[in-house]
């Protein structure tokens, strides 16, 4: 969503700083290029899926009969050559892929510009999505991608104008604070729909609290997306405009880690306490909630019962559902 906003933004500036007229031909020729970039990134990730050799079947069910713990040291080890070398491989296909795209706008005099960032984005979502090949991928690009991320994150800091920077810092904080306030807001209105209308998710109150704090870093695709703007466009805005979303990834990145580990301590800190009422009895078999409905705690939906064994003297415990007749029961006395 955040690739075809982008798109439709540089379509609109472009027809409007060429002065051409902001016609239903502009929106149509918009969606006809995001179809075009969508094709490629489909056939691009065809031609991934190609190069990467799919999983077998027997290692798949072993990987879903084998413990977390002992997968790491029974599992045999793939070849790190053959990964970094399969990973360039698929760094060369999306780079072509890239130039292509990018050399569109040139090739037909502006008539088709299509979205680089999108076409490589849907070729990753369409080969990562194979379950054969996903683990493969992962694989491959993670050897390579320390040497991407550097070069990368260097430009974009040698973007930065440090002397225009107190020009732009009132505005960059003000957007800084919007935004922390979207999505807050977004992630309170999901969580507040989510206890309401799916229950059996069990999202409890600091969930719907906290979990905004974990949501404020940000980089990568707006980093992305500034360097393309400098690229594609060559007015004298561009350069303020980039300093300006800069400094808000910036800050973003400096705040987003310690709210992120702070909202996890909070959700977490909740879900030991509940753990602990739990264990200690202290919930009883319906509690009211804030509304003074009543509710059936999550400790109470199981219940442990001793099953025997063939051997003699030893019994295993078995969790156990309850009947649908208690959720039942706290639903009708919901209605009183």
């Amino acid at each position: 969503a955040v690739l075809v906003l982008f798109e439709l933004c540089s379509q609109l500036v472009r027809a409007t700083s060429s002065g051409e007229d902001l016609g239903p031909y502009v929106l149509l020729g918009v969606f006809f290029e995001l179809g075009i970039s969508i094709l490629m990134g489909y056939a691009t990730g065809q031609l991934m899926r190609l190069a990467l050799p799919p999983r077998l079947e027997a290692d798949c069910q072993y990987d879903m009969c084998t413990k977390k713990g002992e997968e790491k040291a029974h599992r045999p080890q793939k070849s790190q050559i053959g990964s970094v070398l399969l990973g360039f491989l698929l760094i060369f296909i999306l780079y072509a892929v890239f130039c292509v795209a990018e050399g569109c706008s040139d090739w037909t005099g502006g008539k088709l510009c299509l979205e680089p960032l999108l076409v490589c984005t849907v070729a990753a979502c369409v080969c990562g999505h194979d379950e054969l090949r996903r683990e493969g991928l992962l694989e491959a690009l993670a050897a390579w991608t320390p040497l991407v991320l550097l070069p990368f994150f260097t430009l974009a800091g040698a973007s930065l104008q440090l002397s225009s920077l107190s020009q732009v810092l009132p505005a960059a904080l003000c957007l800084v604070v919007l935004r922390a306030l979207g999505v807050a807001a977004g992630s309170a209105g999901a969580g507040a729909l989510s206890r309401l209308f799916l229950p059996q998710s069990h999202t409890s109150k600091e969930t719907v609290q906290y979990t905004w704090l974990t949501l404020l870093a940000q980089a990568g695709v707006t980093l992305g997306l500034v360097l393309e703007v400098q690229h594609t466009f060559k007015g004298a805005w561009t350069q303020p405009f980039a300093t300006l979303i800069i400094s808000v990834v910036v800050i973003n990145q400096l705040i987003g880690p310690v709210c992120c580990r702070l909202g996890l301590q909070k959700i977490l800190a909740a879900e030991e306490q509940e753990e602990e009422d739990i264990e200690m009895g202290s919930c009883s078999p319906s509690s009211p909630s804030s509304d003074g409905s009543l509710t059936t705690p999550r400790s109470n939906r199981f219940h442990l019962a001793p099953k025997q064994t063939d051997r003699a003297g030893t019994q295993s415990v078995v969790y156990v559902q309850h009947p649908p007749l208690a959720d039942g029961l706290v639903k009708k006395l919901n209605q009183f």
